[in-house]
């Protein structure tokens, strides 16, 4: 990952934490990890969830500069979401080389359940990816349409345990599975600690078993920025990941709940 990219985006979230104040308060994004939360964003709000990643494979790396989510309410248990991303893969076989393109998916998520006593609240989110990039390394479809179920359980006062199962259609007759787990720890109001397992059924390709470990900091009022990584055990040569975020949420009808 460029060194300077990476002082830039830490720089850029210094300032716009210093501007806002340290005015705190719970604020809950999907990023980073895998396991998305089954929380909407309250209506008349934009949040922005936004970050780098980088993806070393066994022959190849991946880097996205930037993802960016946006997430808008539509009713209280409804969210209407959109994911832009630059892809960029670097090969080390110069016959694929070095392959880049804009992708972007949209989706509704939908919270169905509300938790009570030892039942989860749960969502459902569904939508279309039309990332567009096609290069034989890479092992999820990147277009097509794909469905999850999220859940969500508060353990304890700090403690919360997140799992999703999920189906992703490409261009292959059997479309990838996927189920993520996370177990999220509040270390005081403002900072927390995750652990996470997800894996890939991919059809046709290696399968992906990824151990992740993350830390999230409230910077300010709706104001979070994450730092994670990651390693896949799938037998292969080592993979892992590092990703850097930051999130934000703004209000068109005054303070958000």
């Amino acid at each position: 990952m460029s060194r300077s990219i990476f002082l830039s985006l830490v720089t850029l979230i210094l300032v716009i934490s210093k501007s806002l104040g340290q005015e705190n308060l719970h604020f809950s994004v999907d990023r980073p990890g895998i396991a998305d939360l089954p929380t909407t964003v309250p209506v008349g709000s934009l949040q922005i969830e936004s970050g780098l990643e980088y993806y070393k494979r066994e022959n190849f790396e991946t880097y996205f500069l930037p993802t960016m989510l946006l997430r808008t309410g539509i009713t209280k248990d409804i969210e209407a979401r959109i994911t832009t991303r630059y892809l960029r893969v670097d090969s080390s076989n110069d016959a694929h080389g070095t392959k880049g393109d804009v992708g972007f998916s949209a989706d509704i998520k939908a919270k169905f359940i509300h938790e009570k006593d030892f039942l989860p609240s749960a969502a459902i989110v569904g939508g279309y990816n039309f990332a567009s990039v096609v290069t034989p390394q890479l092992r999820h479809p990147l277009q097509g349409f794909y469905s999850f179920l999220l859940m969500e359980d508060n353990l304890h006062d700090k403690v919360i345990f997140n799992y999703n199962v999920g189906i992703i259609w490409g261009g292959t007759a059997t479309p990838t599975t996927m189920y993520a787990f996370c177990f999220e720890i509040e270390l005081h109001q403002n900072a927390s600690v995750f652990i996470e397992q997800s894996s890939f059924y991919n059809s046709g390709e290696k399968d992906d078993h990824w151990l992740n470990f993350g830390y999230t900091h409230l910077v300010a009022k709706h104001s979070q920025m994450d730092f994670s990584v990651g390693r896949n055990f799938n037998g292969g040569d080592a993979e892992y990941f590092i990703a850097l975020g930051y999130s934000t949420r703004l209000s068109f009808k005054g303070t958000p709940k």
